[in-house]
């Protein structure tokens, strides 16, 4: 059985149609990390830590 003639007649079928389609983000470079957004996020995770510990004092002085 000649299977090589078999894959040649699939590939000579192919009309290249899905090979023009590229996808949206062909050719651009990772993003990198927002640091601005990582700045926000520390600032309300540093406050959170603070308001619990004003929390947990005010729960041992009351």
């Amino acid at each position: 059985m000649d299977t090589s003639s078999d894959e040649t007649q699939t590939a000579d079928d192919y009309d290249g149609y899905y090979d023009d389609i590229l996808p949206v983000d062909e050719g651009r470079q990772r993003e990198g990390i927002d640091r601005s957004i990582v700045k926000k996020i520390a600032a309300l995770v540093g406050g959170l830590v603070v308001v619990i510990g004003i929390c947990i004092a005010l729960m041992y002085l009351l």
